[in-house]
């Protein structure tokens, strides 16, 4: 654990990483571009960086890594306690429940497939570290009435103490995509018969995303607001503005191309 973190509880022995200071402001040097914004400071007060308004434009992800995920769980019905006690052994077995699991996750960066360096530096509000960890997770909806969705959750670093040992999670940005059954045996069926070679994800008017105000529609960095007590995010007395923090996706769009050669005709010779 790095020196220099600030470490913030919230529940669950939970101690999250967190250098700086996040308060949101309802002052604006330019009240026609935005009435309010998001603004970090260090440990004098001093303001790091500009003002952070949310971001609405299209992000782009390019895939890593993609694995086809299928899990079976057995479980007995019988009570631990009554399987701990030998007398009431017997030779008959238990009862099993089954549970059966299947999903596809994709690791990702940011930035397009040909540009790597073309994707903006994600880091978590409170922090000055750069998000290394993104991912995509697929699943497959088995009620047939319910609609495809897709959302993001993510969360700050943090340290957990567990069977009397302390572990860290870094910083993690996640996407769900959740889709009707037939839609993903096709991916199944895709990812086991003829894999993709690229996989591209974009992403439009996703909530807790902020930058520096900008008339461009792209930008290097962007800072991720999470649940906001993780941030220790302070508001001003008797505000009515609640920020948006990570969670729904307004656009949703993801591309598997998939390239072979051709067979070429030989080459004509006189």
């Amino acid at each position: 654990m790095r020196a220099y973190y600030c470490l913030r509880k919230r529940g669950n022995n939970m101690d999250f990483h967190l250098n700086r200071t996040v308060a949101l402001s309802q002052e604006s040097k330019y009240q026609s571009l935005y009435k309010w914004s998001l603004q970090e400071f260090d440990e004098t007060g001093k303001q790091l960086g500009q003002d952070q308004v949310p971001w609405l434009w299209s992000v782009v992800f390019t895939g890593t890594e993609m694995t086809l995920n299928q899990e079976l769980k057995l479980e007995a019905k019988t009570p631990l306690l009554a399987q701990l006690k030998l007398e009431d052994h017997k030779d008959e077995e238990a009862p099993l429940t089954t549970e059966e699991r299947e999903y596809i996750r994709v690791q990702l960066r940011p930035g397009y497939f040909a540009d790597p360096d073309s994707g903006p530096l994600y880091s978590m509000f409170g922090t000055d570290r750069t998000i290394r960890s993104f991912q995509l997770w697929i699943y497959k909806i088995e009620d047939k009435a319910k609609p495809e969705r897709s959302y993001a959750w993510g969360s700050p670093s943090y340290s957990t103490e567990i069977d009397f040992q302390n572990e860290t999670t870094d910083d993690v940005m996640l996407f769900y995509l959740h889709v009707s059954a037939e839609r993903f045996d096709q991916y199944v069926d895709m990812t086991r018969k003829y894999p993709p070679n690229v996989v591209t994800l974009r992403l439009g008017m996703v909530d807790g995303l902020y930058s520096e105000w900008s008339p461009s529609i792209s930008t290097h960095k962007i800072k991720v607001l999470t649940n906001p007590k993780d941030h220790q995010l302070t508001l001003p007395q008797g505000s009515a503005i609640t920020p948006p923090t990570l969670g729904r996706i307004g656009e949703f769009s993801i591309t598997f191309t998939t390239r072979r050669d051709l067979d070429k005709p030989a080459q004509q010779t006189e």
